[in-house]
């Protein structure tokens, strides 16, 4: 007997996309079913690290700049670009697709899958959290930019909902957290399905936790008292944990280790250096082994986050 088969195009700038997507690959592998997947970006090697087989697909993406993030100009400018990228996604998905024969396509922000799909006769299953796109708060203090979103939200919302289903990995009415992302858009409003939260609550195992206290020099116990220091002094955990376009995180990564170094020093009872920062940049298939940085440890690919998380007394992060 033939197994069943899905298809996941995921968005590839950032990792949270892809992570989600491997969540819902491994249940669907629970339950019988082979995978194949399709990205770009940083995605593509993340994917590729879990064991999934993953199609590149060109890139078509927002322009960033490295201090202030999306950038209106340099995305108007790349317009051509991501028309043209576009067209060769849709031609890859359509190849892969059509060779790969999914039962289902689950499209996670990629309007290519999504349209591959339909072309095909393939039922997809679309989940993204954002249907309206919106400008910079400086910007939508004109009346015009505020009409040109609520357009493009009326635009988005039509291409969108014509997946079989639409989902929204959020809270539904009124406690949703992207509201103005998906709320008042007519297009989608009577069709999309809210999911609630993809991402499992984090449940660590404590013997693990504690051997990566010891790996990273930690001491056994210091996380459990409030004030952030442990009976012999051991100072507080700051982790970082940044993602998004690679363009922006260096910036952004050294500009926090730069001001926490800062606060190292004696604390007012005399005791040493208030904190250790742990950085994760976040970059698959990067370096796990860290690196020392002036306080702490430096990762390029940090194997303890889920430790790190459960143990630190501040976390310091940037979604996708």
């Amino acid at each position: 007997m033939m197994s069943r088969r899905a298809y996941i195009g995921v968005y590839g700038v950032g990792l949270g996309h892809a992570s989600r997507m491997l969540m819902v690959a491994e249940r669907l592998k629970a339950h019988g079913y082979a995978l194949e997947f399709s990205s770009f970006g940083d995605a593509v090697d993340y994917i590729d690290m879990h064991g999934y087989r993953c199609n590149i697909v060109p890139e078509v993406e927002f322009g960033w700049n490295p201090i202030s993030g999306f950038n209106v100009k340099r995305s108007i400018m790349k317009i051509p670009e991501n028309l043209f990228n576009f067209t060769r996604q849709l031609r890859v998905e359509m190849e892969s697709i059509s060779r790969f024969r999914p039962d289902v396509v689950i499209s996670d922000t990629r309007l290519s899958t999504l349209f591959a799909s339909i072309m095909l006769g393939i039922p997809c299953l679309v989940i993204l959290n954002q249907i309206k796109l919106l400008l910079s708060p400086r910007l939508r203090e004109f009346r015009i930019v505020r009409l040109f979103e609520d357009m493009l939200g009326e635009l988005f919302g039509m291409l969108w909902s014509r997946g079989n289903t639409l989902i929204a990995p959020d809270l539904p009415p009124p406690y949703t957290i992207s509201e103005q992302n998906l709320w008042y858009i007519n297009n989608a409003f009577n069709v999309l399905e809210y999911s609630g939260f993809m991402i499992p609550r984090l449940v660590p195992d404590e013997a693990r936790v504690k051997k990566v206290a010891r790996v990273l020099g930690f001491n056994d116990g210091y996380y459990n008292n409030y004030d952030g220091y442990s009976s012999n002094g051991s100072p507080a955990i700051v982790f970082v944990h940044i993602s998004g376009p690679s363009e922006t995180k260096h910036y952004i990564i050294r500009s926090i280790v730069e001001g926490l170094s800062n606060m190292n020093g004696h604390d007012g009872n005399g005791r040493g250096n208030s904190i250790t920062v742990v950085v994760s940049e976040g970059k698959p298939k990067g370096d796990t082994v860290p690196r020392r940085i002036r306080n702490g440890w430096y990762f390029e690919w940090c194997p303890y986050r889920d430790e790190l998380f459960s143990i630190s007394k501040v976390i310091v992060m940037r979604g996708g």
